[in-house]
């Protein structure tokens, strides 16, 4: 009788540790879960920031127009200001044209390049999360005569590809 009262008190202990085990993963399982949701979450937002700062990017003619003034001394371009949106950092990576023969990267560019590409990166605050967007840009000129006095230049910008890393 003696043995089998020890063999129910170590089976019942057995048993609560068992649970026990179960509860903590149970739990851990849920904080995962809760981390990758908040995570997805939060990416979607720096997609749509990204996304609002190319539309901003893309409205400012000048950007095109006086490319060269915006290069630092490292042909890097550096615009004088990045939008702060929702308290997410967003930075300026890269903006340059496509020889409009050979399709490779330059930094002389000038109205007369059709294709651009503009990278952005966006983080948030505590920099867990970032993502970089890479956007393909079309230069359109219209109505546009060198010999003409009309200075206005009519620019209309098409996104081509859109990707992220």
């Amino acid at each position: 009788m003696r043995f089998q009262h020890g063999s129910i008190l170590v089976l019942t202990l057995v048993l609560l540790l068992f649970l026990q085990i179960v509860a903590a993963t149970v739990i851990h399982s849920n904080h995962i879960g809760h981390h990758i949701v908040s995570n997805f979450e939060l990416r979607n937002t720096l997609e749509n920031i990204a996304n609002k700062v190319v539309d901003h990017f893309v409205k400012d003619k000048d950007f095109f127009l006086n490319y060269k003034s915006y290069l630092g001394s490292n042909d890097q371009f550096r615009p004088s200001v990045v939008p702060e949106l929702e308290g997410i950092s967003t930075i300026i990576v890269e903006f340059h044209c496509f020889d409009n023969v050979t399709y490779k990267k330059s930094h002389a560019c000038d109205i007369t390049h059709q294709i651009w590409q503009l990278e952005v990166m966006v983080s948030d605050k505590n920099k867990t999360v970032f993502l970089s967007v890479i956007q393909g840009l079309k230069l359109i000129i219209k109505n546009h005569n060198p010999a003409s006095p009309e200075k206005e230049i009519k620019i209309n910008v098409k996104k081509l590809w859109w990707y992220r890393i």
